[in-house]
This record gives structure tokens, C-alpha cells and sequence, in this order.
């Protein structure tokens, strides 16, 4: 998925759900109403079901997880420390930033490819996200661009 598509579907994501929740939590109108009847006096047993009852959830929307992997034609990097897996919980959404190093990569580049996306080309020197659900495990690979040639893998592990 190219840059700018990752890029507009995150944004129109995020104005849907700006919208959605204006929608949902607006101020209400008020009308103005003749004074309520005196409330009947709520019984000892109305209290003990109320007491009992469980509130509802709330909706919640998923977390993000975000990574910063630098990745060269030899790994995955993580805080200097190459890593060949990372976790993430279920639902969450999981952003990757691959910066590809300028050094120890193919002229060429790398492109990232798996858990359902493709990042295309990126330059060395460069950087791509990947973005999705994290719906099950799954592996992101790197390759040369240019050949296909397999450079690494990196297991995103969900639980």
C-alpha cells in the first residue's frame, strides 16, 4: 500500500470517528417541560436489583501500538538490539515505522511485505509505515525490491 493511501485512510478514519463522536456526545436540546409530579418513593427491593445490576461497558476504541524498526539487508532493530519478533494484543492497532538504514542495504532498497500489507519500494535512508488490526499472528518480510530476494523476517506475535 503506497505511502499516501496509508496515509488518507488513516485520516479519513480519524474524521469519521471525530464526527461520530460530536454525534453521539453533542449537547442535547432542552425543552421546556411543565414540573413533575412528586416521584413515587423507591422500594427497598428496587433497591437491591439496582444494587445487584451490572453497568453496561463502555465502547471502547483499540489501542495503538507503535514500533520505530530500523532495518537493514541483516534485520530487524529495535533500540539498537536486532529483533526477529514483537508483541502485540489482539484488536490493538499496530503501526509500524520501518526506517531503512542508508548503510548495509542493497542499492535498491527494501520493501516490506505481509500481515496483509505491502509497503513497495523504500529507498535506503528512507521510511515506510505499515498499519493494520493485529487479528492474529503474522510475519512481516523483507526484500529486495528489484529481485524478491528474501532479507529477513519479523513475526508479529498477537495474544
Amino acid at each position: 500500500m503506497q505511502k499516501g493511501a496509508v496515509i488518507g485512510l488513516v485520516l479519513a478514519v480519524v474524521i469519521i470517528a471525530a464526527i461520530a463522536g460530536y454525534i453521539i456526545y453533542k449537547p442535547s436540546v432542552q425543552k421546556e417541560t411543565a414540573p413533575a409530579a412528586e416521584a413515587p418513593e423507591t422500594t427497598e427491593e428496587e433497591i437491591e436489583i439496582a444494587e445487584t445490576q451490572t453497568p453496561a461497558s463502555p465502547i471502547t476504541s483499540p489501542a495503538e501500538q507503535t514500533f520505530l524498526i530500523l532495518a537493514d539487508d541483516k534485520g530487524f532493530y529495535i533500540n539498537s538490539q536486532k529483533t526477529s519478533s514483537i508483541l502485540a494484543a489482539k484488536e490493538n492497532i499496530v503501526k509500524i515505522t520501518f526506517n531503512v538504514s542508508a548503510q548495509n542495504v542493497y542499492y535498491g532498497g527494501l520493501d516490506f511485505r505481509g500481515c496483509g500489507q505491502n509497503s513497495g519500494w523504500t529507498k535506503p535512508g528512507s521510511s515506510t509505515i505499515l498499519q493494520f488490526t493485529a487479528d492474529s499472528t503474522c510475519t512481516i518480510t523483507s526484500y529486495w525490491p528489484s529481485s524478491g530476494v528474501v532479507k529477513s523476517k519479523l513475526q508479529i506475535i498477537v495474544s
